[in-house]
């Protein structure tokens, strides 16, 4: 469990210096992506069908 967390701790401190590395472009997409899986996630834990949110996605 300890060497979890501390995995974790360095993940979280390292994270933002290589996504400066990376550029804008992947660091957008990287966010983008993040954005669009949680988003996702949190319509289907609400109890939306993820079928419903994809027609969502398809009329905006």
């Amino acid at each position: 469990m300890g060497t979890y967390t501390i995995l974790i701790a360095v993940f979280s401190f390292s994270f933002p210096i290589l996504l400066t590395q990376l550029g804008p472009a992947p660091t957008f997409l990287l966010y983008a992506g993040m954005i669009w899986f949680v988003s996702r996630y949190i319509f289907e834990t609400k109890g939306v069908p993820l079928e419903k949110v994809d027609e969502l996605y398809h009329t905006i």
